[in-house]
Order: structure tokens, then C-alpha cells, then sequence
């Protein structure tokens, strides 16, 4: 019987999800809390972009390992929750001076940055947040209810969108898995911001049931083994999307990578995304690459991983990801 696997392991934003309502949804969260949304003064559109597209203020937090967008908004809230900071952010946006608003924002966030990763069992922890204390999960609270729509903020956003048209992902995933391929997903989101969108926009029938890897099985094995961190850029997840959770929790145990027949690529848009992929290789789970150039990458990035020989190419959308699997059929 023929046992061969082929698999794509997708991240979820910036691959086919766009990230930008959900870094939306982290600013509007922190100036909410803060009591800053009617400083904007209708200009909500124009901060969104100095914040996202010209600052890249999602940055602060992703580049030091914090995937979920739960994150971003804990740490913008806690830097404006500094009165001065505040007061700061306050006069810039009544000024209409959003680049410097968001500047302010930026480098008061920047400065929560206190710890080194490596000395924090959480990256979160880098910018003194406890995930698991009352304030983060009232974070997470807001952040829900702004994105449903619970909360209002004075303006709207788009709140799921796609990284390309419906019709172009649908294509893709459908000459995907002409080519052999089954389509996983592997986040460094919570499942429940990450379920709920795939549903929503219809992509859960081309994916493999149950096989959405996330935050969730990250913090159920750090709780099980003890050990940490296992979020992005730590293997734990992409091999966790090849072998299931047991399988990856045994190899966390010091099992060896049972081979697997098949071709195994992993696509994603991040550094943490490209490290973990390098991990998973070097304890022998072997995968392949392929990067999305989004919001969250740098072109000093993209030169970086180019170069790798696990790295099958570096493409704009996804849409433009099934060519590259044609020249790695097994």
C-alpha cells in the first residue's frame, strides 16, 4: 500500500490571510483602552497606514518571536498606558500628526523590550507581560469584541480578509492539491482567531480536517512537558503538523523523527517561520520552503532566505507558490 504523504504546510497570516485587520484591530484595542479613539479625528484610515505600511509598528513584537496579534495589542496597551506616553500619542493625532503619533507609539513600545529572549520562557515576557495574568486576558477580551464588531470604535475596518482574491486562493489550493499535495496549517495564532476566518471565507474543504496547527497545541505541550518556549520559531510546530500532537510531544521526549514517505513544504512569510522550518530539518524532519514577501518580512529577509538550498523560492502571493512545487514532485 502506498503510505506517501505530500504535504503544504500553510502559515495562515500573510500567506493567505491578510494580517492587516488584525494588526488593525491590536491599534484600535490599545487606543480604545486608552481612551484615545476620538483623538483620531475621522483619520483612521491614514494612521492605519502610517502605522502598518510606513512604520511597520507590527515589527515590535513579531520580530521578537510574539505571533499572535493578541500580543501586539497587549503591548501597544501597556506602552500607552504610560500617562506621558499617552499625552504624547494624545497631541500628535489631535494635530493631525499621525507619523509622529505613531513614531511615539513605536518607541514607547520598543522600550518595554527589557529582556533578551533567551533569558524569557515567553517571548511576551520580553516586554514584562504575563500571559496569563487578568490584564492580558482583558486585552484579549477587547481585542475579540473590537474585532466582532462588540466594540466600537468610531470607525470601520475590513475584519477577515484575504491576501488575494477568493478566486485566485481557491485556484491555488485546487492546483495544490492536483499536484498531490495535501494542504495543512500551521499558525502561530490562538484556533480561535484562526478557525473562525477559514470558515468564514470557505477554505476549510480544501484543507485536511483537523489538521490546523496553532497556539493551542504550542501551550497544551508546554504545560504537559514542562519545557519552553515551543512557539515559532521553535521546530515543535511544523513537525507537529507532520506527525500529529503525540508525535511531536514524543520528540520533545527525545524520540527520533520517524521517517515520513513524501515531500514536505512549509510556507510562510516570517523569520520565525524560516527558523522553524531550519530546526525541524535539523532534527530530521526534512522540509522545504518557500517565502511570501508580506508586511511582517524585511528585504534584508527575503536575501537571507533566498539563499538557503531548503528554500524552493521567494514569491509575492501565493498564488504563485504551485509552480514551484511542480520542480519538486517525488
Amino acid at each position: 500500500m502506498n503510505t506517501t504523504v505530500n504535504s503544504l504546510i500553510l502559515d495562515a497570516d500573510g500567506v493567505f490571510l491578510s494580517e492587516r485587520p488584525y494588526w488593525n484591530t491590536a491599534l484600535a484595542t490599545a487606543l480604545l483602552r486608552s481612551n484615545l479613539t476620538d483623538k483620531v479625528n475621522g483619520s483612521w484610515d491614514a494612521l492605519a497606514t502610517a502605522a502598518f505600511a510606513e512604520s511597520a509598528l507590527q515589527r515590535v513584537t513579531k520580530r521578537r518571536g510574539c505571533n499572535s496579534n493578541w500580543d501586539l495589542a497587549a503591548v501597544l496597551s501597556r506602552a500607552l498606558g504610560d500617562v506621558e506616553v499617552a499625552a504624547r500619542v494624545a497631541r500628535r493625532l489631535e494635530a493631525g500628526h499621525l507619523d509622529r503619533a505613531v513614531m511615539a507609539l513605536e518607541e514607547a513600545a520598543e522600550n518595554l523590550a527589557t529582556l533578551d529572549a533567551v533569558e524569557s520562557p515567553d517571548p511576551l515576557r520580553i516586554f514584562g507581560i504575563d500571559r496569563g495574568n487578568d490584564e492580558f486576558d482583558s486585552v484579549v477580551t477587547d481585542f475579540q469584541r473590537v474585532f466582532d464588531g462588540g466594540l466600537d470604535v468610531g470607525w470601520t475596518f475590513p475584519r477577515e480578509v484575504l491576501s488575494e482574491t477568493r478566486e485566485a486562493i481557491v485556484a491555488a489550493f485546487e492546483t495544490v492539491i492536483e499536484l498531490g499535495y495535501e494542504l495543512r496549517v500551521c499558525t502561530g495564532r490562538h484556533r480561535k482567531e484562526t478557525e473562525m476566518p477559514i470558515r468564514r471565507l470557505g477554505l476549510d474543504p480544501y484543507l485536511v480536517p483537523g489538521s490546523l496547527t496553532c497556539a493551542d497545541e504550542v501551550d497544551r505541550a508546554e504545560r504537559l512537558t514542562g519545557q519552553g518556549p515551543l512557539g515559532k520559531p521553535h521546530w515543535f510546530a511544523p513537525i507537529c503538523s507532520v506527525l500529529g500532537f503525540d508525535g511531536a510531544v514524543g520528540v520533545l521526549g527525545g524520540a527520533t523523527v520517524p521517517t515520513v514517505a513524501g515531500c514536505r513544504v512549509y510556507v510562510g512569510d516570517a523569520a520565525a517561520d524560516f527558523r522553524a522550518v531550519l530546526a525541524a530539518n535539523e532534527l530530521g524532519a526534512e522540509m522545504l520552503y518557500i517565502h511570501v514577501r508580506s508586511g511582517a518580512s524585511s528585504e534584508e529577509l527575503k536575501e537571507s532566505i533566498s539563499g538557503s538550498p531548503l528554500c524552493l523560492g521567494v514569491v509575492d502571493r501565493l498564488s504563485e507558490v504551485p509552480p514551484l512545487l511542480e520542480t519538486v514532485q517525488p
